[in-house]
């Protein structure tokens, strides 16, 4: 299947961005109370990522690369698991067991940062290695 690299690329920088947004839950969940300042920096580094994103896209080429269906679907399940993961923990947030105690909470939020950092972590190393494959680079203008 044909994909344009620009937006190979900008995938790449939406992973980085969901690992920022789940290292912001682990960081809010145990420092976030006291320093409000953490959660500004947090939102600073996400939308820095995006506009460098949105650069990229704007600024390359029309140029093409060919990735097979088996490394579309890793990356698919990569999404979806990573959006699966965010949704139960917002969903596990509401139950009045785990709201209420604030060891069963930082646990959830730990556990599921830590997830979500690992997934975006993986998808992150993913598209690396499929660009690597194709002999282009994510920091090279093409």
């Amino acid at each position: 299947m044909l994909v344009y690299l620009k937006s190979f690329k900008v995938q790449i920088y939406m992973f980085i961005a969901f690992f920022i947004i789940g290292i912001n839950l682990i960081i809010q969940e145990l420092w976030g109370k006291d320093h409000s300042w953490v959660f500004l920096i947090t939102l600073a580094l996400i939308v820095g990522v995006l506009v460098v994103a949105l650069l990229v896209y704007r600024r390359s080429a029309q140029t093409t690369i060919e990735i097979s269906n088996k490394e579309l679907l890793g990356t698919r399940v990569l999404l979806y698991a990573y959006f699966g993961v965010y949704v139960l923990q917002m969903l596990l947030g509401t139950i009045d067991a785990i709201k209420t105690n604030p060891d069963h909470k930082t646990l959830l939020v730990l556990i599921s940062g830590g997830l979500l950092m690992a997934i975006a972590l993986a998808g992150m190393v993913l598209q690396m290695l499929i660009l690597k494959r194709r002999g282009h680079c994510l920091f090279k203008a093409e």
